[in-house]
């Protein structure tokens, strides 16, 4: 009883903070239990549920007016399928980014469960496993604004075709691991309705210039970076 009682002491001293600190700015809710979500206001719209096991995910529904939602956590163990499963089957009308950065338990799986909620309109997937299965879903079953999947070792170039071919998507990031030049040449080409791209070229095989160019010629924004977020994150 008395380790309960420390237990519930330390919970409400975490919120307690958060809520003095918040004149400094916002900051997402980090919600690890029910009892988190129980004593965090209902007007929250923006939460971290890394550390919030999947059975807790239904008491989520307080959140009517949630927006943002994070799963980010430097383990790598803050996202899974069965959590953006147990998300999907809430009702969320407002909800429209999802960090997955650095969740590498994230498949294909997870991505589809979450067509149910409409109206997501961003992705941030850097580090997660999903496949070219999982972009053809975001294309073609989802009207997304933006997505990022940078660091994404199982995509290929034909995932990547079939999201700047999407009908909505217009802001994109991927990496060149496993494309040649001539991909990314043709993949900017291809661009539908692109108007901002980020390219994480870890191995320096992109000529900077030609890309420089092609952006120019299409009338786009394109950035080639060394790193993406998930290195920053991982040497940070």
């Amino acid at each position: 009883m008395k380790a309960r009682k420390l237990h519930l002491f330390s919970e409400l001293f975490v919120i307690v903070l958060a809520f003095l600190c918040a004149g400094c700015g916002h900051y997402p809710a980090h919600l690890s239990s029910r009892l988190n979500i129980t004593l965090t206001s209902a007007d929250e719209w923006e939460i971290d549920v890394r550390d919030l096991p999947a059975k807790d995910f239904p008491y989520l529904a307080k959140f009517k007016k949630l927006r943002q939602i994070s799963f980010y956590s430097p383990k790598g163990t803050g996202g899974t399928d069965e959590k953006l499963i147990a998300l999907s089957i809430q009702t969320f009308t407002s909800l429209q980014n999802v960090d997955l950065l650095n969740c590498p338990l994230v498949t294909d799986e997870g991505i589809a469960a979450l067509t149910n909620l409409p109206s997501i309109k961003g992705f941030q997937l850097e580090g997660t496993s999903i496949t070219d299965a999982a972009c053809e879903t975001m294309a073609t079953k989802m009207r997304l604004d933006g997505v990022n999947v940078a660091n994404c070792t199982n995509i290929t170039i034909n995932g990547l075709m079939k999201l700047i071919q999407s009908e909505t998507i217009n802001e994109i990031s991927f990496s060149s691991d496993n494309l040649t030049g001539d991909d990314v040449m043709r993949l900017i080409d291809a661009f539908k309705r692109i108007n901002w791209c980020e390219i994480v070229d870890q191995k320096a095989k992109l000529d900077a210039k030609a890309v420089a160019e092609k952006a120019k010629q299409r009338g786009i924004k394109i950035f080639v970076r060394p790193d993406g977020a998930l290195q920053d994150v991982r040497t940070n």
